[in-house]
Formats: structure tokens, sequence, C-alpha cells
């Protein structure tokens, strides 16, 4: 009989030692003691310091890249600020969106001026429409002439870097002296071509970072993207088209490119599509210093050349 009970008994044991965790509860002899399996420990320990590093590795990508970057999301930027600020306020800020509860909108075209200007400015005119035009620093250089047609016209003229660099590529040490130098030979092309001091710019690509902010600032330029673009995409023209037009709403900064030596029909089309969506909608287009409330000197003071 005790030969029995004691069958009985290991039998149960054994029976508990299926139950226990997957990390290694193990019979450590035949009397009915258990044990922690040294294995089992080891590999729990290390399983949660890989959660805890990657937790840590996700928030300081969240803290270095998250903050200040301006994601482009189906042809928006998600990093918004769109608080208007007056006077000279505006120095080293943000902008995607000017304020909601007013009925104008924004027209801006990059790289430029180029092949499409001409007729851009004629487009412009005829409906009586002020834009804003960020210039290229090379772009002027080589189209003098059309720089200084759209200031005389009165739109904004505005800074877009000199040489257009990919600053996603550009890092190390010194980046923010190239992107002084870049703003300044590109301010001085423009003022030497229409006389205009510019202080409002947009990064090559929509490239945001806090560095970039505080440079703009220390240059006393403001810093401004869009609230929708996709004409540069590989979309087809009506889903262009369509995406344009759903973003056509109070306080909206669109993004178009007059820039490069061929014809953009695709931009020319769109932009009068915008200007007759506007109408229907009761928006006015209007430069980026009235839409955002920021001064900017676009006066043109005369060439320098």
């Amino acid at each position: 009989m005790r030969r029995l009970t004691r069958k009985l008994q290991l039998k149960t044991k054994d029976r508990d030692v299926k139950k226990q965790n997957r990390f290694g509860i193990k019979k450590c002899d035949h009397t009915g003691w258990y044990a922690s399996s040294f294995l089992g420990r080891r590999y729990e320990a290390i399983s949660r310091l890989i959660l805890l590093a990657t937790a840590v590795f996700g928030l300081i990508l969240f803290v270095a890249f998250g903050a200040g970057c301006a994601v482009e999301k189906d042809g928006q930027t998600t990093d918004r600020q769109s608080s208007p600020r007056k006077g000279g306020e505006g120095r080293g800020q943000f902008f995607t969106d000017g304020p909601g509860n007013i009925r104008k909108i924004a027209l801006t075209f990059d790289d430029g001026p180029g092949a499409s200007t001409p007729e851009l400015l004629e487009l412009l005119e005829n409906r009586g429409v002020k834009a804003s035009f960020f210039m290229n620093g090379n772009a002027v250089r080589s189209y003098p002439d059309l720089a200084a047609r759209a200031a005389k016209a009165g739109h904004m003229i505005c800074n877009h870097t000199d040489r257009h660099l990919n600053y996603f590529k550009l890092g190390g040490e010194g980046k923010e002296l190239v992107l002084e130098k870049e703003i300044d030979k590109a301010g001085e092309s423009i003022y030497a071509a229409t006389g205009v001091r510019t202080s409002v710019m947009r990064m090559p690509n929509g490239y945001s970072r806090e560095w970039v902010r505080i440079t703009a600032g220390k240059k006393g330029y403001t810093l401004v993207n869009w609230t929708y673009g996709s004409d540069w995409t590989n979309i087809s023209g009506e889903e262009m088209l369509t995406g344009y037009l759903a973003h056509v709403r109070a306080g909206a900064i669109l993004l178009l490119h007059d820039g490069g030596s061929r014809r953009r029909d695709k931009t020319l089309k769109i932009t009068a599509a915008i200007i007759d969506e506007a109408g229907k909608k009761g928006l006015q287009p209007v430069r980026l210093d009235e839409l955002l409330g920021i001064t900017h000197r676009n006066e043109v003071q005369g060439s320098r050349k």
C-alpha cells in the first residue's frame, strides 16, 4: 500500500510539472522537490532587457526625429502650425496652414523661375490673383527677367535656397553653415534681379528640423511649407486635380512648381482649376504674408543690375 501511494504522489507531481510556465520549472529529483531552471530565468531576463531597450530606442527616435520633422503624407505636411504671427514675430516660425477662420488661400510656386513662368504669370494676371514664388538662386540667375517680372506684378518673392540641395542626405558638422550660405546666395541673387529683400523661405523638399528653424530665425526668415501639393509626383492628372480641389479650403497653402526647362501643362491646368474652385467656395487667393499676417519686405526697390 505504501508503494502504491508513493507512485500516485509521483504521478501527481509529474502532471504539475507540465502545467508550470514555459521558462523552465523542472523537477530536481524523485522526492518531489522542484526548482526554477537557470536557463529559463536567464531567458526571461534577456527578454525583459530587449523590451526595455526597444522602448528606449523608440523614445530616442521620437525625440530626435519626430518633434522636428515635417512629414509628407499624401502630398501633405503633417508638422503643422497655423497660428499667424503679426509684425516681425514670425521670424523662425514654421507654417503649413493659414488660419481657418478667414476666407483666403495661398497659391505657392517652387523652383522657379522656369519655362512655365511666363504663361503662369499671364494666367494669374488675367484672373486678378496674387501668388507667392519660392525662387532658387541658380534659377534666378538663369532667368533674371522673369524674376523681375513676377516681382513687378505684385507677387510675393520668397527664398528657396540657392541650389536646392537634398538636406535629407546632408549631415554632419557644418550643415548650418552650408544652409546659411545657400540662403544668403539665393537672397543676393533675388535682390540683384528684383530689388526684393526676402524674409520668407521654404526648404527644398519641405525639409524641417529644429536646427533649420534656428538657422532661419537667425537670418530673419519665416519658414513656410504647405497644406497640400502633388504636381511633382507620378500620379495621374485626374487624381492630382482631385487632390488639389479637395484641399481648396480656408487657410490652405497649396504647393505647385514653375521651375525647370520643360513646360508644366499640368501645373497650369491645375492652377486655373484651383482659382475656379476657390471662387465657387467664396475663397480669395492671396499672398502668404496676407494669409499668415506676417510682414515681408517685398516692395520692388529697383534692380542692382
